[in-house]
Parts: structure tokens; C-alpha cells; sequence
């Protein structure tokens, strides 16, 4: 049984090798790390009094007009606050999220009024 453990520890470090080192890519949650880069996904909006997000490539695009129309519709939205989220989930207010933005290296271009919040015009 102690034979198949040790295989079995072998695997997982195997495929964390793999994952994080050969493919360049972040570790899953198994293998929490202090230097785990989180990075800007995708606009995302947020309802102020429940919290529920949606999201799409850019604010206000088809896919996060359907996401607002098919529940509650497009009067819930109002007064929403605009941001993005990472690969986690975590919502990202455009001030939180123009800061790793930077950090990253994924600002692209620049555009009005970007000086102090992300604008999805800046990641593509």
C-alpha cells in the first residue's frame, strides 16, 4: 500500500511540474503558492445590494446584455458598479483592477481616463 502512496505522489508532483513550470501556467488550488499571480480577466458588473456579477469581454457587450435581460432584467442593473474580475472570480473595482493590470504587464494600449481606473480598451 506505501507503494502506491509514493506512485501517487509522484503523479501529483508530476502534473504540478508540468502545470506551473513546462506549460507556464498557474497552479490549481491543490498547490497554494506565495507567488500565485492573479490576473485581469474579463469586464465584469456587480449589483451594489446583492452582490451577483456578470460578465463579458467589455462592459455593456451582447453576452452581459443577455446575462442582465434573461433574470432580472435590465432595470436591476442600474446603478451597478462596473469592474473586472481575475481567474478566481474575485470581483475587481476598475481602480483594484487597473493596479494588477500594471503589475502584470497586460495594459496594451491606453486610452482617456485611464490613469486611474482599467477600461477593458486597455487589456485589448
Amino acid at each position: 500500500m506505501k507503494f502506491f502512496n509514493f506512485i501517487s505522489d509522484v503523479v501529483s508532483y508530476v502534473k504540478y511540474f508540468l502545470i506551473y513550470f513546462v506549460c507556464n501556467n498557474q497552479p490549481d488550488d491543490s498547490y497554494p503558492t506565495s507567488d500565485y499571480t492573479l490576473f485581469v480577466v474579463c469586464a465584469a458588473n456587480r449589483h451594489r445590494i446583492t452582490g451577483r456579477i456578470i460578465t463579458g469581454a467589455r462592459h455593456y457587450d451582447t453576452i452581459m446584455r443577455l446575462q442582465m435581460e434573461s433574470a432580472e432584467g435590465s432595470e436591476y442593473w442600474k446603478g451597478c458598479e462596473q469592474g473586472f474580475i481575475d481567474q478566481r472570480g474575485n470581483f475587481l473595482t476598475r481602480e483594484e483592477a487597473r493596479i494588477l493590470a500594471y503589475k502584470n504587464g497586460q495594459i496594451r494600449k491606453r486610452c482617456g481616463g485611464d490613469h486611474e481606473k482599467l477600461f477593458s480598451e486597455n487589456l485589448y
